[in-house]
């Protein structure tokens, strides 16, 4: 799995290629979608490894206590 930092840095690049392109035709239309795409499935992963973490560090405050 990767790093939340590392999530992070993919939807950087993700938005500044996003921003980069210039659409003038379908092929550059079909590009945004996909990292449209790409940038959601990054921002759901994202919001996965924080209720992961949330609940593991809920398990080891159980154990401790």
């Amino acid at each position: 799995m990767l790093s939340k930092q590392s999530i992070d840095i993919l939807i950087d690049l993700v938005e500044i290629k996003l921003s980069a392109i210039l659409v003038q035709d379908k092929d550059d239309l079909r590009e945004v979608n996909k990292l449209k795409h790409c940038r959601s499935e990054l921002m759901d992963a994202k919001k996965t490894i924080g209720i992961s973490r949330n609940r593991t560090n809920t398990e080891r405050a159980r154990n401790i206590v």
